[in-house]
């Protein structure tokens, strides 16, 4: 029997004499057999295509907002609201090709206490400070051109020559939307405008995210209005930055998605010469786009990616990106990022804002806390990096790939509990082990993915839970006393467990001393 030292502890193990015999388990399968379970199947959406684009879709956009006249001020008689009226017009000018910006346009003065409805789909621009000193916040119809919304700048002075596209996510009022626009020019040094997606209310909020996830083309005025301001800014050969974060990373999602579908049409079929069509493409190729605990699920290849998904942020983990964890592969992740111009970051923090409804979602206190400057990001496209806290380097410490580790550490994070850290430590030193008596061709990644596999059996409804507790039983062997092995010391931790009545621990114990067994320990 092998003798391993454990390396959190430094302990040599060895069998203790009064451990209790294990009955052999008629369960025991092959472990050919075993997959990983899944809580949430792979999504699939559905993008615009040129000729959806060209039926009336926001028709169906008109009805489900006709509820919300009396909110956006027409008295629930029946006429289109102005939000709706714009979009509509946003979405005729996508159509036609016609993206001519406005000659002259006239910004209108943020009212406090005015409609939010009122504001969606406009751009939001500086008007600096009134005289007693309160900022003015400018909204600008959809046609006009960037260059002439009036930006927020950074306190400090504009270090560079960008000007950044922020979409808000839901329940962020107009006023909020400007001090988030101000928070981001004097983080990034770059001038920053915003695009309004108004907010209703949490549920009827929550309603449109839902909506425009399984509908994207039938498209809220905010998306519309970011495809368009896209659309003409790459017709002009200008460079675009955009942000979004939580609903306004879906909002840029589907306007991308709006975007791409136009890229791909003929001149005859967009309305666009075919050399501005060119100018568009390269445009869209050289795009950068930045989301924050985004609810959106997948995007459209070809601008520079980088997203940020907080696990412990329900948002982007269950809605989102970081939902398609679960049940996808590596490679199906990555190409639903953007592809392999997408950065992908990984966190794992409970937030710290104590005023924040959802602190782990907060945008300023943890997610512009945690941003890597653009161009450093876009060094490691093409990946998806986990923070330090969710435990990929000890896998990769002990030779399991960087693929493996990555993979295993999203879907079972597995420094998220301070109890934890033993245990993987005690895992490191069974791995170290398995190398010297695995058989020959064995694999350390099939070794350890089936361990965590088995460990996930334990609590089908939460794997993560079976992984945990699997965590929790490492820990209690690196502080087991000396003199004994590694199934020998199991196995009494096991007889602990079980006079405990802890089934799912007891499981996990059985599944790890199958995979000791089988590896020759």
């Amino acid at each position: 029997m092998a003798r391993i030292r454990s390396s959190s502890e430094g302990k040599t193990l060895s069998r203790r004499s009064d451990a209790p015999a294990r009955k052999a388990d008629p369960r025991k399968a092959p472990s050919s057999s075993r997959e990983t379970p899944s809580r949430n199947p792979v999504r699939e959406t559905r993008s615009p295509t040129i000729r959806n684009l060209h039926q009336d879709s926001f028709q169906a956009q008109a009805t489900s907002t006709r509820g919300l006249n009396a909110a956006s001020g027409s008295g629930g008689t029946g006429r289109t609201p102005p939000h709706v009226q714009r979009a509509n017009e946003s979405m005729e000018r996508i159509r036609s090709g016609n993206l001519e910006r406005a000659a002259n346009p006239q910004p209108v003065p943020f009212k406090p206490g005015t409609p939010d409805l009122q504001y969606d789909g406009m751009l939001v621009g500086s008007g600096g400070v009134d005289a007693s000193g309160k900022p003015v916040i400018l909204m600008y119809p959809p046609d006009t051109a960037i260059s002439d919304v009036q930006p927020f700048t950074p306190r400090g002075g504009v270090r560079n020559d960008e000007t950044l596209i922020y979409t808000n996510g839901i329940l962020t009022d107009t006023a909020g939307q400007a001090s988030s626009l101000q928070y981001l020019a004097d983080l990034t040094g770059s001038a920053t405008v915003g695009v309004r997606n108004s907010t209703a209310g949490f549920l009827r909020d929550l309603a449109q995210s839902g909506v425009d996830t399984l509908n994207p083309e039938w498209l809220n005025p905010a998306s519309v209005a970011l495809a368009e301001t896209v659309l003409a800014e790459l017709s002009q050969g200008k460079p675009i930055h955009l942000v979004g974060h939580s609903q306004g990373g879906l909002v840029t999602s589907n306007a991308l998605k709006i975007v791409d579908s136009i890229l791909k049409g003929t001149p005859q079929e967009t309305g666009f010469d075919a050399r501005t069509l060119d100018t568009m493409r390269q445009g869209y190729q050289d795009m950068k786009v930045e989301t924050f605990g985004s609810a959106a699920h997948d995007y459209p290849a070809g601008p520079h990616y980088v997203h940020y998904i907080n696990v412990q942020d329900p948002v982007p983990s269950e809605i989102g990106l970081g939902g398609n964890i679960p049940s996808a592969t590596v490679e199906d992740f990555q190409r639903r990022a953007g592809g392999d111009k997408a950065t992908v970051y990984f966190l794992n923090s409970p937030g710290n804002n104590p005023h924040s409804p959802l602190p782990a979602h907060d945008l300023e206190a943890l997610y512009l806390a945690n941003r890597v400057p653009f161009a450093e990001a876009q060094r490691n496209a093409g990946k998806i990096i986990p923070s330090k806290e969710l435990g990929a380097d000890e896998l990769m410490a002990v030779g399991v790939s960087e693929r493996v580790a990555t993979e295993l550490s999203l879907r079972y994070p597995l420094l998220e509990l301070d109890s934890q850290h033993s245990g993987l430590d005690t895992l490191q030193s069974i791995v170290r082990e398995y190398k010297d008596f695995a058989p020959p061709g064995a694999s350390v990644d099939d070794f350890v993915k089936q361990l965590f596999q088995d460990a996930a059996r334990g609590n089908p409804s939460k794997p993560e839970e079976g992984v945990y507790t699997l965590m929790r039983v490492l820990g209690r062997i690196a502080d087991a006393p000396p003199d004994g092995d590694w199934v020998g010391t199991l196995e009494y931790v096991r007889h602990d467990y079980e006079r405990a009545g802890h089934t799912h621990a007891t499981q996990a114990i059985d599944r790890l001393i199958e995979q000791l067994e089988e590896a020759g320990f």
